[in-house]
Order: C-alpha cells, then sequence, then structure tokens
C-alpha cells in the first residue's frame, strides 16, 4: 500500500470514527506537510457539519475513550477533560471565542488586569501578503489567532525564507482548529496574524504558565520551559485535589514554586471573578 493510499484510508477512518488527529500529525510530519494536515481538517470539518447532534455526541464520546481510555461520564462529570467535553456537546458563547482568540483576547486582558502583562504586538495581518518585512525588527514571533501549535520564532531576520514562511502562514489560516478536537469555540474567530516582541528569559528559555480553572476554589497552574526542545512542566494545585481535574492521569511533579505560585494564583482568582466565574 502507497503512503497516499494509506493517508487516505486513514483520513476516511479518521473522519466517520472521530479518531484523534495524533497519528495524523506524525504521517504529516513524515511527509513534511502542514498542508495535508489542513486539509484533512477541512474534510472532518464538512462530514461533521453533515452529523446529526448524537452523531456529533457519540462521535465525542468515542475520541474521548480513545484518548483518555474509559467511558465518558456524561450524567455526574467531575474531571477537567470531562467537563470540557460537556461544553464541546452544549455550545460555546460568543465569550469564550472572544477568550480563546489571541487577538481579541488582548483587550479583555488589558481591562481586566493591565496592559502592561501583554506582549507589545508589531503587527496584525489578515494574510501574509500585507507583511511588511521591512519594518520588523531582527527578532520577533509569528502566530496566528485561532489555535495553537501555529508559532514561528524569528531569531535573525535577515536568515528567514520569507516565501516559504508567507505560505506556511496562509496554510495556517485556512485551518479549522475546532475540528482538532470539536472544541467549536474555535471556529467564527476571524483569523489574524499576530506578529509579537520576541522575549526570553535571562537564560535564553523562556516559561509560561496555563491555568486549569473550573471555579475560584479550584485552580491548577502549570508552567511550561524549554518550550523549542523537549517540553518540560510541572503542575501546581490551589485549594483541590488533582484527582478532581484529571481523574486517574494526575501524574503530575508538584514544584516547590511556592512564591511563585502565591502570585499567578491570586492573578488568576482576580481574572475569574472578573468573569463571575465563581
Amino acid at each position: 500500500m502507497s503512503l497516499r493510499i494509506a493517508i487516505k484510508t486513514y483520513r476516511n477512518e479518521m473522519c466517520i470514527h472521530g479518531m484523534p488527529d495524533s497519528i495524523l500529525r506524525i504521517i504529516c510530519d513524515i511527509t513534511h506537510s502542514e498542508e495535508l494536515f489542513t486539509k484533512q481538517l477541512q474534510i472532518r470539518e464538512k462530514k461533521y457539519n453533515r452529523m446529526s447532534s448524537e452523531q456529533k455526541r457519540k462521535l465525542i464520546e468515542k475520541q474521548y475513550k480513545y484518548v483518555m481510555g474509559h467511558n465518558m461520564n456524561w450524567k455526574n462529570p467531575r474531571t477537567f477533560s470531562e467537563k470540557i467535553q460537556i461544553i464541546k456537546t452544549e455550545g460555546v458563547t460568543d465569550s469564550m471565542r472572544s477568550l480563546v482568540d489571541k487577538y481579541s483576547v488582548r483587550e479583555w486582558i488589558k481591562n481586566t488586569i493591565g496592559e502592561e502583562y501583554l506582549v507589545p504586538l508589531c503587527g496584525v495581518y489578515t494574510c501574509s501578503e500585507e507583511i511588511e518585512w521591512e519594518s520588523l525588527p531582527e527578532q520577533f514571533c509569528i502566530k496566528t489567532n485561532h489555535g495553537s501549535a501555529m508559532n514561528i520564532i524569528i531569531k535573525d531576520k535577515s536568515t528567514v525564507d520569507k516565501r516559504r514562511v508567507n505560505n506556511l502562514i496562509d496554510t495556517w489560516l485556512k485551518r479549522p482548529f475546532d475540528m482538532v478536537g470539536y472544541e467549536l469555540q474555535y471556529n467564527g474567530i476571524e483569523r489574524k496574524i499576530i506578529i509579537e516582541k520576541y522575549i526570553e528569559e535571562i537564560d535564553g528559555d523562556l516559561y509560561d504558565y496555563k491555568f486549569h480553572c473550573i471555579t475560584v476554589r479550584y485552580v491548577t497552574a502549570t508552567p511550561h520551559k524549554e518550550r523549542l526542545t523537549a517540553l518540560s512542566s510541572v503542575a501546581l494545585c490551589c485549594a483541590a485535589s488533582l484527582p478532581h481535574f484529571w481523574g486517574n492521569n494526575a501524574n503530575i511533579v508538584f514544584a516547590h514554586l511556592a512564591c511563585i505560585f502565591s502570585v499567578i494564583a491570586f492573578c488568576a482568582k482576580r481574572i475569574m471573578r472578573a468573569q463571575n466565574f465563581a
């Protein structure tokens, strides 16, 4: 069987049965094709839009079991992952879309905790042809606003293959990211290219923190580092046990970062109160 036929066969199985995109990503990595991955998501989107509500629910349930190894608890969802599935089936709000949009959320952050917490912008565009390369600094970061894993770190502008970068960005802009995990809050976002100032720590690395929040009482924070090489992360928990979020998959290393976490946990709670999540 040729690679092309194998990909087509898997694509059909993936779209019908709702398998996660991890295997497809591996295939796309082998063929070095971001465009291929985007096309498969577009095909998945067409099939998903033709499904009934019950078919979509069964699709999400099957994908959840495939990834997590157990059935979804629809009647009494307790873990963080289960609550995400409920959002997928019960619909999303406009406020959710504005918060996952990497561009529109900047205004929300500015009004909630202050503009000083935002990474400075170098430019915002709707397509690669609009990018004014000559006006950009020597170092910067390019990303799209409607999903994740679509970033380019530029450390030396003079060495960049601009044509290749432009083609890659335009491919990302066509990608229906909501079809990666059926998280429809990513659907309907006006897709943009964001170019931000390049930032790093004194050691050349970059640390960022991801929050998983359900109520003000339950907050987890995950610091990440070495994003350009092997991902290294630890998680901290505030006023809750990790199984409350992750079920039996709470294999996370605790770190002694009490001082840092006390600050970021306070910020998380302040943000949640502002959105009436309590």
